[in-house]
């Protein structure tokens, strides 16, 4: 788990009720400087387009640039999700 203070992006993944968000919530807080900026993100079992909405948003809260590019690219379908 040390490598996560240099990852960019992590996906961390276990059914509900294993500790995930509390393990890594304790580490992160433990080992991060106090100004550090940490978002979640959490999956849920729905549509594929509503997944990808949500993550947009958030994405663009944390950059609008950013999230205004994943839209206009648009959202993956049956065609482009494997890509």
């Amino acid at each position: 788990m040390d490598q996560l203070r240099f990852a960019r992006t992590a996906i961390i993944e276990a059914p509900s009720g294993y500790g995930k968000t509390t393990a890594i919530r304790d580490f992160l807080e433990a080992r991060l400087p106090q100004n550090t900026h940490v978002y979640w993100f959490t999956a849920a079992d729905e549509a594929p387009t509503a997944g990808f909405l949500r993550l947009y948003r958030e994405i663009e809260k944390i950059d609008d640039r950013a999230g205004g590019r994943l839209l206009k690219i648009g959202l993956p379908n049956a065609a482009t999700a494997g890509e």
